[in-house]
């Protein structure tokens, strides 16, 4: 057997055989979360490190399973001197004639979900794995393949750190540039600007629209979401439901214009509001949607911080958590603090408006690295 595309200078067919013939495979023991320290020795449970200890039970690197509950066949890799808890199947090579980076990643290229047994609490067992057919190359392809991925994944973890520290610095920018509970001047400024920012009702700064149209050329059919907010329906990553709507050229929608603040009103407790910041067009009736006379990128900072939004979550109505609903009403006698400076306010704006295209970027990024591994491994093992 022969992958479908090989590093140059490789060519030859791979040997097939049981992984058990090529690792020692068991589970270790589990000791539980009561016990971590501060510090110590990393400790890993079924999708990575859950903690710390002061002993270790794995001297050396080690490639692992995930043996129990939801994440049962995810492959992870330990550090050297490591706790491993009993969530995870060890599939231990250090006495075998096999590379284990190589092997990390040819588990990787595993679908283990024939051998996942048990409903309510999935699981994999030893003998499965023992007895898992294999195909790998030479021990010189080992490595090369191992150093390939290898510098694959340095590249999704640099992305990663990334995007993290932009997320940092925006959450950080944020508790920085609005002012605190009670304040009327943030913490930090952009250069000129003295004046105390002044409280107001939402309602003084937004209008409700309630524009009602078809979809027209002009007029497209927009979906909302609570990650994306405003996106085509194309782009919607889960429940397309358009097949659904009966005579949808004849419905009517409501109204969306560019800068537009709009609200699920179900879902706003898990940060369904968002700036129309893509097109103007139509979308559902269902959601709430608000000019305003403010700066709107500034104002879309405002209403999407954590803070803000548990604020609405107070003000939601009904009996049943997943029914409880924000009105407009209810949303709109909510109070913000905002400058008096047209200019301060769209400078905040815009610098929200560049982390978070940065973010976008590094996301993008992120998920084509790990599209480009997924399919790199596809065709790289057998």
């Amino acid at each position: 057997m022969k992958p479908k595309i090989r590093i140059k200078g490789f060519s030859g067919d791979w040997t097939e055989d049981l992984l058990g013939n090529h690792a020692d495979i068991y589970q270790p023991k589990t000791i539980p979360e009561a016990i971590f320290t501060t510090e110590g020795y990393d400790v890993y449970g079924a999708n990575g490190i859950i903690g710390k200890y002061h002993k270790y039970n794995h001297e050396t690197e080690q490639a692992m399973i995930a043996c129990r509950g939801s994440s049962c066949g995810v492959v992870n890799f330990s550090k050297p001197r490591s706790w491993i808890n009993g969530n995870a199947m060890i599939i231990n090579v250090d006495k075998y004639d096999i590379e284990k980076h190589f092997v990390k990643y040819l588990l990787e290229h595993e679908d283990f979900s024939s051998i996942v047994s048990g409903s309510g609490q999935p699981q994999i067992v030893r003998g499965p794995l023992l007895s898992w057919l294999i195909n790998y190359p030479a021990d010189i392809e080992q490595k090369a393949l191992a150093e390939f991925f290898q510098k694959i994944d340095k590249s999704i973890e640099l992305t990663q750190c990334k995007l993290s520290s932009i997320k940092q610095i925006r959450s950080a920018s944020l508790q920085a540039l609005i002012p605190k509970e009670g304040a009327t001047k943030p913490s930090i400024r952009f250069s000129s600007f003295e004046n105390d920012w002044k409280i107001c009702k939402l309602d003084e700064i937004l209008v409700e629209r309630h524009e009602a149209s078809t979809i027209t050329p002009d007029l497209p059919q927009l979906s909302f979401t609570i990650a994306d907010g405003v996106i085509r329906p194309e782009d919607r990553k889960s429940n397309q439901r358009d097949f659904l709507i009966k005579d949808k050229d004849n419905k009517r929608y409501l109204i969306t214009r560019v800068g537009d603040i709009i609200y699920n009103p179900a879902n706003v407790v898990y940060g369904a509001i968002h700036r129309n910041s893509l097109t103007d067009g139509v979308v559902s009736p269902i959601y709430r949607i608000f000019t305003t006379n403010q700066d709107s990128r500034f104002i879309e900072c405002l209403v999407r911080r954590p803070s803000f939004i548990s604020q609405m979550a107070m003000r939601t109505e009904g009996t049943v958590t997943k029914l409880k609903t924000l009105k407009p009403e209810a949303f709109l006698e909510m109070s913000v603090c905002i400058p008096t400076d047209s200019e301060e306010q769209r400078l905040i704006g815009e610098y929200f408006r560049n982390l978070d295209l940065q973010i976008t970027l590094q996301t993008q990024r992120l998920e084509k690295l790990k599209q480009i591994k997924v399919a790199c491994l596809d065709n790289m093992f057998v």
